[in-house]
């Protein structure tokens, strides 16, 4: 699965992509069941 979303990454580059991941990362381990 990692190796497909570094692929997913590496084809659909952007800066709006990156503040995207920026911006939802903390929400989605706030969420995440199994985060820490």
């Amino acid at each position: 699965m990692r190796i497909e979303a570094d692929l997913y990454y590496i084809e659909n580059w952007s800066l709006w992509f990156d503040l995207k991941i920026l911006l939802l990362t903390p929400f989605k381990g706030m969420l995440a069941p199994n985060a820490y």
